[in-house]
């Protein structure tokens, strides 16, 4: 086993030249907009929502933008947080009866966001 007082290189860590992070030891941040932005508009695009309180519904139809970042950190290899701080972007179309029995067809966006 390694014994500190000897000074075992295993304990040891060194600054290395090439900057690498041997074995994963240190904390690591990936980058997973891709990925986010992939299973976002997986999740949204096509979902329907029922008005049933006007008699219509609604679609949404594009993920219009997405801002912001998404991390997932690391440490020893081992998946350990997934932080994120997103500005979600939707279009959706809708399509509701009006008092009179008229129909009324409406395309609008709408942002959700989780900061101030």
């Amino acid at each position: 086993m390694a014994k500190w007082e000897d000074k075992d290189p295993k304990w040891i860590v060194q600054e290395r030249q090439d900057g690498s992070n041997v074995n994963g030891w240190h904390w690591e941040e990936k980058n997973q907009m891709g990925w986010s932005r992939q299973k976002l508009e997986e999740l949204f695009v096509g979902m329907l929502a029922d008005l049933s309180a006007v008699q219509g519904n609604a679609k949404v139809t594009l993920l219009k933008e997405l801002k912001g970042e998404a991390l997932l950190t690391t440490r020893k290899g081992k998946k350990r947080f997934a932080m994120y701080d997103l500005t979600i972007t939707l279009s959706w179309e809708g399509l509701w009866v009006e008092d009179d029995n008229k129909q009324v067809m409406g395309v609008a966006w709408v942002c959700v966001s989780t900061s101030a």
